[in-house]
């Protein structure tokens, strides 16, 4: 039986966990292929921007009601290539040109493989995070590279929220992050484009 567990995995890949290695009290564990997994506490942030694109307001108070973990980093290819073997972009460094679908099925495959329930964050989960990057030791939340998120990409609404996971239904996910994968393909490999 699966233990019950939260992990995100940043997309390109970020893992989220609420309950992860519960037994040990360490801030960082490492799982089987690799990925380094950090204890984030549960705490309360101001979510938007004021004075950002419409679609950043309005600023409210999100609630984070549990403890989880939360990848280093984003998935590295070679760790993504472990469920994928055919992987085509397996000689960067993270995994790139992977779909909110393709994420969720790697959550899915290293959850099975783990017995620990692993997702990509949710918007309000990789703002906490975000926010408070440094404090926790994470690293290349803000890089060139976009990450999944779980929510449907929409409005925000004016009241405060405990563990928001955005609207019901939509017609794009949300990612967070640096400039789209296609963009940092055309520009590390423009032969394979041009």
């Amino acid at each position: 039986m699966k233990s019950n567990v939260l992990i995100f995995l940043f997309f390109s890949a970020s893992i989220i966990s609420t309950t992860f290695f519960s037994c040990n009290t360490d801030q960082v564990q490492v799982n089987s292929i690799g990925i380094k997994i950090v204890k984030i506490p549960a705490g309360s942030f101001l979510m938007g921007d004021s004075c950002g694109n419409w679609d950043e307001m309005p600023v409210h108070k999100v609630f984070i009601s549990r403890s989880f973990y939360i990848s280093e980093t984003e998935v590295t290819a070679k760790q993504f290539q472990e469920f994928r073997k055919d992987y085509r972009f397996a000689d960067e460094k993270f995994a790139i040109g992977v779909t909110w679908y393709e994420a969720n099925e790697f959550c899915k495959w290293i959850s099975d493989k783990e017995g620990i329930n692993y997702r990509v964050p949710t918007e309000s989960e990789w703002e906490y995070v975000c926010g408070n990057e440094n404090d926790w030791d994470l690293k290349n939340m803000l890089n060139p590279t976009l990450e999944w998120c779980y929510d449907w990409y929409g409005p925000y609404i004016d009241t405060a929220q405990v563990d928001p996971i955005g609207v019901e239904y939509g017609i794009a996910k949300v990612v967070r992050g640096g400039l789209p994968d296609i963009f940092i393909k055309e520009y590390l490999h423009p032969e394979k484009f041009y």
